[in-house]
Parts: C-alpha cells; sequence; structure tokens
C-alpha cells in the first residue's frame, strides 16, 4: 500500500493512522509526507514542483509492485 499525505491535508491524521494500521496488520505500507501540501494536491502537476514529484513516486511505486 502506497500512501502520499500533506501537512495541510484534512485527512493527515487518517492517513497516519491508516498506515500505522496497516504495518500492524503486517501489511508492506509506504508513506510518503510531503511539507505545506494540501488535499489533492498532486492534481496541481503542471503547477507544482512538489506534485510532479509525487507523481513519479506513484510511478515508481507501482513499476516496483509490477516487477
Amino acid at each position: 500500500m502506497y500512501i502520499q499525505v500533506g501537512d495541510a491535508e484534512t485527512l493527515l491524521s487518517d492517513s497516519l493512522k491508516l498506515t500505522e494500521n496497516a504495518d500492524a496488520a503486517g501489511v508492506d505500507v509506504r508513506l510518503d509526507h510531503y511539507p505545506d501540501m494540501i488535499h489533492v494536491w498532486p492534481y496541481f502537476w503542471p503547477m507544482l514542483s512538489e506534485a510532479r514529484e509525487a507523481c513519479a513516486k506513484l510511478a515508481e511505486y507501482c513499476t516496483e509492485s509490477t516487477v
């Protein structure tokens, strides 16, 4: 499971708890935490370098997971 969350995310605490619960259940989980990012910031990839980074990390995770 791969989770990306920003500091300004409405669901920050939910994302952290999900990560904790998944890990406790033995799920292979990775959390990437982005400072100052809001909900769905990757949607703004044309304007935000952090969004482009997040999209690239997601693509990398998907590629790793399918090999």
